[in-house]
């Protein structure tokens, strides 16, 4: 965030509601660029893609990891599509647009043109277009989020297709919509694993961290049933775990980066914990960096599961 107030000319496009400015914005206004590289050096604008400059809003400062991060690659993708004409934006680009979880946020913006031109530059990939024709999502071109979900696990195989097709259906998606777009995808290269990604997807994951662990789980054979309500002595629920390990007490949690957000919640989270541990049940909990050693993840479970059995 800019230490001094932004420059008049910036204020008033964020004001009124333009997030970037090009280089053919700044000539117009008889803005030289010297200016610009000042501008640049005080953190005032940042470059998104050639010859486009997104404006740094303190606002965004305030914003919890994720949601600036998605705030960032939006306005790149906006500022982008001015100096592309007939562009939509495609894959992970666009299904940050459609606020459908994704693996890893796009280093290039993903998008596609009409009549075909496929390209490669520093800051975007365009590629062959398919499918029905772009939805308008927040004023921009975008893809369909069934056929996004089927173009990144295409394009970046399988645990990425399956986080991104596990959050369409849990938002609304249906499995005849992915299916429907799987066979607008015809034969294309990265057909196996997107169709294998579809078969796999379940609505009831709530989060990327939990479609990881699940496939942890399945490639390690261990069976996982998520979304399990627990309940207490007096046969009342109290709680709703991520996973149980099926036919034994074992409960999976994943715990995102912003999960509790008041001290609040990570109480009544611990006395939930205790409730479970009370009942029996032994709780294992991981993290974003657990899930990147996944052969330690299975040792954990089945350490786990080998205390239940004692019990």
């Amino acid at each position: 965030m800019p230490a001094a107030p932004l420059p008049p000319y910036l204020a008033r496009r964020l004001a009124d509601g333009l997030t970037y400015v090009t280089r053919r914005d700044l000539a117009s206004a008889g803005i030289d660029v010297s200016t610009l590289r000042a501008w640049r050096r005080a953190g005032f604008v940042t470059s998104y893609s050639y010859g486009a400059y997104g404006i740094v809003d303190p606002c965004a400062a305030d914003m919890d990891h994720f949601a600036a991060r998605r705030l960032h690659h939006v306005r790149r993708c906006e500022a982008l599509l001015q100096t592309l004409p007939g562009a939509h934006l495609i894959g992970g680009s666009a299904l940050v647009v459609h606020r459908l979880a994704v693996l890893r946020f796009p280093d290039r913006i993903e998008v596609a043109r009409r009549p075909r031109v496929q390209s490669r530059r520093d800051d975007f990939v365009c590629r062959r277009a398919w499918g029905e024709a772009p939805e308008q999502v927040d004023g921009l071109g975008v893809q369909a989020a069934a056929e996004a979900a089927i173009e990144v696990a295409a394009h970046e195989g399988l645990r990425a297709g399956v986080v991104s097709a596990d959050s369409y259906l849990f938002e609304g998606g249906t499995p005849g919509e992915l299916e429907s777009a799987l066979v607008a995808y015809g034969r294309k290269a990265g057909v196996g694993q997107a169709r294998a990604a579809v078969e796999l997807a379940d609505g009831a994951i709530e989060s990327a961290g939990e479609s990881l662990l699940r496939l942890i789980c399945r490639d390690a054979g261990i069976a996982v049933i998520p979304q399990v309500e627990i309940w207490d002595d007096e046969s009342l629920p109290f709680a709703r775990v991520d996973f149980l390990v099926e036919g034994t007490r074992v409960v999976l949690e994943f715990d995102g980066m912003v999960k509790y957000t008041h001290p609040e919640a990570l109480r009544a989270e611990k006395r939930r914990e205790m409730r479970l541990r009370r009942l029996g049940y032994v709780v294992v909990r991981f993290t974003w960096s657990d899930l990147s050693a996944p052969v330690r993840v299975v040792r954990t479970i089945r350490e786990a599961m080998a205390v239940a059995r004692a019990a």
